[in-house]
């Protein structure tokens, strides 16, 4: 059996390697939601548009090869991290092959809501 190690691993062209065809994220962001959004950390993501309270477009660098890909998404409701009783939810909407559009909600459904940070993970194929 042969043993492969490496420290780094780039593409012939010298950048960072495409990773298609692999059961690894192929997106992910950390948002914070309120007041001027900011996108804290992200791979794979280009652009972050503030649409509505709560809603929101994550546009890609690398676009998916169609709009079947995989997401889970959560948020923190509040500052503090403490639970509070009126729980929020993220809800994906528009999956397309160059973005993605999400909502946080109140956990019943009652409108959007900005919150404090927006987590959103893809898996699927890049094009």
């Amino acid at each position: 059996m042969s043993v492969l190690k490496a420290d780094t691993i780039q593409s012939t062209g010298g950048g960072a390697a495409t990773l298609t065809k692999q059961s690894a994220a192929k997106m992910f962001v950390n948002l914070t939601g309120t007041g001027t959004i900011a996108n804290n950390k992200s791979l794979n993501v280009s652009s972050v548009t503030d649409n509505a309270s709560g809603d929101y477009t994550f546009t890609f660098t690398s676009s998916f090869d169609d709009g079947e890909y995989a997401v889970a998404g959560m948020c923190r409701s509040n500052a503090s991290g403490e639970a509070d009783d009126d729980l929020r939810a993220v809800m994906a909407g528009n999956s397309v092959t160059g973005s993605l559009r999400v909502g946080t909600t109140y956990a019943n459904g009652a409108g959007g809501y900005d919150v404090p940070r927006v987590h959103t993970v893809i898996h699927g194929d890049l094009a």
